[in-house]
């Protein structure tokens, strides 16, 4: 394989992780309003950078001090034969750390606008969140990780 398609196939991932009393409140509201296929606690994350352009000399931030966030609204981010349940929320700092990381690595992204959000389960069939309970728990950040994209993955595992 030619270093071009090499850096064609790798990209560049970051995420947001959770304290533990946010993760508890998540898991008790999927069994208390019975999401179906809900994810695993330890899933749960906010992705700040999905880039297509592999940035290696990325590191994540290391002086997060509990960014808190506030409850928005569900949504529902359909895919070909899923529908996934995403709680949204507003986090000013989550914002700022997504447009510093496009600006500051030239990151890319694939979609119009930076929602903040957090999935509980990537199928829930035809829910209808309208019937959903406002989610009042915490919403509180506390680490970011990294990891790189194999962005050949789809086209090696059909």
């Amino acid at each position: 394989m030619r270093l071009y398609e090499v850096e064609n196939t790798k990209g560049s991932y970051a995420a947001v992780k959770f304290s533990p009393e946010t993760v508890k409140a998540l898991e008790a509201y999927q069994y208390d309003n019975e999401i179906p296929n809900p994810l695993q606690p330890d899933e749960f994350h906010s992705t700040v950078m999905f880039s297509r352009k592999y940035i290696p000399e990325f590191k994540p931030a290391d002086d997060i001090q509990e960014w808190g966030g506030e409850f928005t609204k569900w949504g529902i981010f359909p895919s070909d034969d899923e529908n996934a349940l995403v709680l949204k929320y507003e986090c000013h700092e989550l914002k700022d750390r997504f447009n510093d990381i496009m600006s500051e690595y030239g990151a890319t992204w694939d979609h119009d606008d930076f929602i903040p959000h957090i999935t509980l389960s990537y199928n829930v069939g035809d829910l209808d969140t309208s019937k959903l309970p406002k989610y009042d728990g915490p919403i509180v950040i506390v680490s970011e990780f990294t990891d790189d994209l194999d962005l050949g993955w789809s086209e090696d595992h059909k």
